[in-house]
């Protein structure tokens, strides 16, 4: 799966990245690794029905059409828009009821369509405005433009349709959140009655009847949803500041935050009233602090006897316990990114943004070896946004070993800035481990890291 941003914030010319299980992102302050996973969160966010898409929701607060849209400075000035681009490839089979009508004489059993979703923004009310949404999937498609109307146009392989105007608004995006599960409902009802009624005189088509039509248009509805089921079952993101630990908590809302302040109520909840899950969890994260040196073992402990009352967190180390947050404040910011990854769907996409901080050496190392085994075991998609070469080194390592991870497991990304522009160069990691096609900044980068590490001049 590619993911394509243009004019978006710093990044004016389309930068195309590669979604891999591991990816990891490396360059200086204000490089643009922040805007790049503001932009995938809110990509993936706009198609999950379970999420509402917006470019100010925590942790990223982007604010207006100003501050989004890629300026360039001078004559050039601000873009007169911005657009997103996610691609991959649909796999059809010939015996999968309406997909055989997919395929040709020549086919195989399968028959591989690439398809791309595109998605544009303009300037209105200094909001951004979702101007199009577009599918395309070998000669099958739809085209949703919002202008002063909304307008929806349909690709078959027989006939264009165009300039359906619905008479209630599909895309709605000015002040708010966004949402487009509405699409599927306009493909599946509203758009499939339309093409029943329309007259030979009322489409271009080389099979002559309107009617007709129909069993193409379930092909591309059924390839739409297709299309969306091969993205993220669900989108996390991390802020790089995780919330301070309590000596106890109080039972409350459990709702994912960014700062990880749900983690407790969590590991209560799991302990409480789902023993088997909580055993597999905690299992795990006892394997972790031993590897990276953190801890022993991670208690719920409750304060009174009901289990709806207060509850505390009890680390325990070699030789004692301690309460959460009487230990290092490197275990209180670890936990919630373990635990997330631990109790989530398969399939679920990670943003992370400096996982390694207060964690020492061995731990930012060990994180890397964490984030490997769970990207392949649970199918997830995790970009990292890091400045830790002990991590990165780590994650190396694994594929030298190839036992967790391949090379085309990891993609390693690094943001240069030049100028007004950011430009993200993939580096890609052989089977030995071996950097392949690193430019010439990328190393230096980290030297310089290291330099301000120790209080050097550079």
């Amino acid at each position: 799966m590619q993911i394509k941003i243009s004019d978006f914030r710093c990044f004016h010319e389309q930068q195309v990245v590669e979604v891999r299980p591991i990816n990891l992102l490396v360059g200086e302050n204000s490089a643009g690794k922040t805007s790049f996973l503001a932009a995938t969160r809110f990509i993936f966010d706009l198609f999950d029905r379970k999420s509402k898409a917006s470019f100010n929701k925590e942790p990223f607060h982007l604010g207006a059409y100003e501050n989004i849209a890629h300026y360039r400075g001078g004559r050039f000035g601000r873009a007169d828009s911005f657009s997103f681009e996610v691609e991959d490839v649909l796999v059809a089979s010939r015996s999968r009821g309406v997909e055989a009508d997919l395929f040709g004489k020549e086919d195989g059993e399968n028959r591989k369509i690439p398809f791309k979703l595109f998605i544009e923004f303009s300037d209105k009310k200094s909001q951004p405005h979702l101007r199009e949404v577009s599918f395309s999937a070998g000669s099958y498609g739809f085209e949703l433009r919002s202008e002063e109307r909304t307008n929806f146009r349909v690709n078959l392989p027989s006939a264009k349709i165009v300039d359906f105007e619905p008479e209630f608004p599909i895309l709605s995006s000015d002040y708010g959140n966004l949402d487009l599960s509405i699409i599927e409902f306009f493909l599946r009802n509203i758009l499939y009655d339309e093409i029943e009624s329309l007259s030979d005189e009322d489409v271009m088509s080389s099979q002559g009847h309107a009617r007709a039509l129909r069993s193409e248009m379930s092909v591309l509805g059924r390839m739409y949803r297709s299309a969306l089921r091969l993205l993220p079952s669900g989108v996390y993101s991390s802020a790089p500041v995780r919330s301070r630990p309590e000596r106890t908590y109080n039972p409350s809302d459990i709702s994912q935050t960014p700062d990880g302040g749900h983690m407790p109520f969590v590991l209560a909840q799991l302990n409480y009233f789902d023993a088997d899950k909580w055993l597999r969890i905690r299992k795990s994260l006892i394997e972790f602090g031993r590897a990276s040196g953190l801890f022993q073992d991670v208690v719920v402990k409750k304060v009174g006897a009901s289990t709806g009352g207060p509850f505390q967190i009890i680390v325990k180390m070699e030789k004692r316990a301690s309460n959460l947050v009487d230990v290092g404040y490197g275990v209180s910011q670890a936990l919630p990114i373990l635990t997330d990854i631990l109790r989530a769907n398969r399939k679920t996409l990670f943003l992370f943004q400096q996982p390694e901080v207060h964690l020492h050496p061995k731990a930012q190392a060990e994180l890397g070896s964490f984030f490997s085994h769970m990207a392949k075991s649970r199918r997830h998609s995790i970009f990292i946004e890091t400045h830790s070469d002990h991590l990165l080194d780590r994650i190396r390592m694994e594929v030298r070993e190839g036992v967790v991870l391949s090379p085309k497991d990891v993609g390693i990304l690094y943001f240069e800035r030049i100028g007004h522009d950011v430009i993200i160069h993939e580096i890609s990691i052989d089977s030995s481990g071996n950097l392949v096609n690193a430019p010439k900044g990328y190393r230096q980068f980290f030297l310089d890291e290291e330099m301000r590490s120790l209080g050097l001049e550079i």
